[in-house]
């Protein structure tokens, strides 16, 4: 169930309007039958307060408590103390979807764990998306520096289209057990930093969804289910769509030569959508990057059975960014750019890289890259093995002033599409300059230097990286359904395209 000050009615609280909350509520989620009684209207002039019956929601106006009960709290409350409780209420509610969606990103709870991945089968590149009712599955691998083996399991949870939990039972989402123990695993070969690699697959004989849409995997230690080590999200595809989509500079005048758009329409086909509104939710994300992706975007024309994604004022803009830069750590023989040095310090290796500094200023440059993602590897045959080693990373970013109240982050495939604190850089005055160092294994990382203000949840590049409109990137459209009869939200159509 979410809950946000718009359908709350939260701004009319705030500015002492009358609280009918139970209508509001009533008419957003009557088909799930939230039950609303007990909901308070504001009492009139001299008389008590009554319970706010809907008829938008199946519910028994009359159950519940006898009007003069209820009433009876609220007269014997002194007046300051009921509107600053019916506001913490709702402020406490309001931030429900911002902590339901920090807990289901890809997060690592235990220091030990490192270098999470989850793709299709030595296919590192791809995204983590398998078709529904298919025989695809996906790899999902870590490594742990404990450099011992542990009972480790993993289990599967539906999430709703939004990326939230979902309230579905198990066995309405999933066939099969709800945890699974991982029984593969391997150590590492002469690395300096010792290290076991765990693996999996899913899905498996022994779990397998049964409802297409998004899904969070969790490992734990199998004898204390509670304490995650990480998770990762992963996606279940039903095809049902055709899409047409193209990326293009923005439609404004003031953002066309830093921002690019994406403009794409979507034929439906026989889908019976009656709640166009609600039981059709599409999202854009920007090189697989979650803290930038626009969310829940509405079509601005309906023809027939198309629906049309060709905005110009903004809703499909983001900024170009600028190409990543790349570090190479695959071989500790040869020094590639930024690398300064590879240096053994106590028995541990480190690579000490020059000061880099904002490009937002300097020329463009069109230099290959691999969009955001990394790929981990030794030497120069691009094959996988145990004799990755870690290799201990210090950046340094050193723009000509502080960028004043906010935090400075390095962002891409290492930190899995999210703000990671991990890789949240400190200012360190005496060098003047933003600091960070980090264990990375071996292999090429794609990188940015990202602004995020104190106020923001979202990274900015404009004055570290730039944002020029020719910059290459890849888009991933997400569309997600909710026919007659449908439980949730299915992902039934997904792309990706690049802006060249």
């Amino acid at each position: 169930m979410r809950f946000s000050p718009a359908n709350l009615g939260i701004n009319n609280l705030l500015i002492g309007g009358p609280f009918r909350l139970s209508a509001v509520v009533g008419r957003r989620y009557g088909r799930q039958g939230w039950p609303v009684r007990g909901l308070l209207k504001s009492p009139p002039p001299g008389g008590p307060a009554q319970p706010l019956p809907s008829a938008h929601c199946r519910c028994n106006p009359g159950a519940g408590r006898h009007p003069d009960q209820t009433s009876y709290l609220y007269q014997m409350t002194p007046s300051i103390f009921k509107n600053w409780f019916l506001r913490f209420v709702l402020a406490f509610f309001s931030f429900f979807p911002i902590l339901g969606k920090a807990q289901t990103e890809n997060q690592i709870f235990e220091a030990n764990i490192l270098s999470p991945e989850v793709h299709p089968p030595n296919e590192p590149l791809l995204p983590p998306i398998v078709e529904w009712n298919s025989e695809q599955q996906l790899e999902i691998s870590f490594d742990d520096l404990n450099h011992d083996t542990r009972d480790l399991s993993y289990r599967v949870i539906h999430c709703t289209a939004q990326w939230e939990k979902s309230d579905l039972l198990f066995m309405q989402y999933m066939q099969g057990f709800e945890s699974q123990p991982i029984l593969d695993y391997a150590f590492s070969n002469n690395t300096t930093t010792p290290y076991t690699r765990y693996w999996f697959l899913f899905p498996n004989e022994s779990m397998r969804p049964i409802l297409p849409g998004n899904y969070l995997i969790q490992v734990f230690p199998t004898d204390n289910p509670e304490q995650l080590l990480f998770q990762q999200r992963c996606f279940v595809l039903q095809p049902s769509l055709k899409f047409s989509a193209s990326v293009r500079n923005a439609s404004s005048a003031r953002t066309r030569l830093s921002h690019q758009e994406v403009v794409f329409n979507i034929n439906i086909g026989n889908l019976n959508l009656p709640l166009l509104d609600e039981d059709l939710i599409v999202h854009i994300t920007q090189n697989r990057r979650w803290d930038n992706a626009k969310l829940n975007i509405k079509p601005r024309f309906i023809d027939a059975r198309t629906l049309y994604f060709d905005h110009v004022n903004g809703e499909n803009a983001f900024g170009g960014g600028n190409q990543y830069r790349m570090l190479d750590l695959k071989s500790l023989i040869g020094i590639r750019d930024p690398v300064m040095a590879f240096e053994e310090q106590k028995g541990k290796w480190k690579a000490l890289l020059r000061p880099e500094v904002p490009r937002a200023n300097a020329p463009y440059r069109d230099v290959p890259d691999l969009n955001g993602k990394c790929f981990y590897f030794r030497g120069q045959n691009y094959t996988r093995s145990m004799d990755e080693d870690y290799i201990e990373t210090q950046f340094i970013f050193a723009p000509p002033a502080p960028l004043g109240s906010g935090d400075m982050y390095l962002i891409g495939g290492m930190t899995n599409g999210h703000l990671d604190s991990r890789f949240k850089m400190t200012y360190d005055s005496g060098s003047q300059a933003y600091l960070l160092s980090v264990p990375l294994k071996q292999g090429l990382y794609n990188y940015l230097y990202a602004w995020v203000p104190r106020s923001k949840k979202q990274a900015e590049l404009t004055f570290t990286e730039g944002d020029v409109a020719q910059t290459e990137n890849e888009y991933q459209i997400y569309v997600y359904a909710r026919s007659n009869g449908d439980i949730a939200h299915r992902l039934i159509g997904y792309t990706e395209l690049g802006s060249r």
